[in-house]
């Protein structure tokens, strides 16, 4: 008898561990995280430009101009965009009297922009380097300005935009003899 209870004893014991054992634990939940959408606008962009320019004013004529611009956007969530760029331009503008062939641009942005479009308006400072064909008393062969404009640029492929913007530089009447630029470009940016 003795051997009975004992068995029936170690019989009990081990079925009541194999029994806590088929309670299926809960398995607990991965906690959640929250990943914020950037917009591909926002941050850093290098880039190249070509466009077209013209002059008005007492010096009239037009041409191209190719060159690079680098900037920074930032874009708050609901889309507002600030920002500044600077860009350089070889140039060939100008007429018989005097001729661009370089100008310097540094602006700042404000606009709005979304995941595949960002539209703003500029402005800024410019200098630019003029060659004079002739005498030209008063004149300036590196006039500093100012200048307002406006863009728009698209994300066509992931970090890739296209885009295009005007620009209208006054140099004032004490320096190019009263010649002011009117630039388009059109660039294209990565987006860091």
């Amino acid at each position: 008898m003795r051997v009975l209870l004992a068995t029936t004893a170690i019989a009990l014991i081990t079925t009541a561990s194999h029994a806590a054992d088929l309670v299926e634990q809960t398995p607990m939940a991965p906690p959640v995280v929250i990943v914020e959408e950037t917009n591909p606008f926002d941050g850093f962009y290098l880039g190249i430009h070509g466009g077209y320019g013209w002059q008005s004013g007492s010096y009239s004529g037009d041409g191209w101009l190719l060159g690079g611009q680098g900037g920074y956007n930032w874009v708050s969530p609901s889309g507002f965009l600030l920002g500044a760029e600077i860009s350089g331009s070889w140039v060939d503008v100008g007429g018989s009297q005097s001729n661009v062939n370089g100008l310097g641009i540094a602006q700042g942005k404000l606009g709005w922009a979304n995941d595949t479009v960002a539209l703003y308006g500029t402005a800024g400072g410019a200098i630019a380097s003029l060659k004079s064909s002739g005498f030209a008393p008063g004149f300036d062969d590196s006039p500093a300005g100012w200048t307002v404009g406006a863009g728009m640029d698209f994300m066509v492929v992931e970090d890739w935009s296209l885009g295009a913007s005007y620009n209208y530089i006054d140099f004032g009447s004490n320096n190019s003899g009263g010649s002011d630029i009117n630039v388009l470009k059109l660039n294209l940016n990565y987006n860091f």
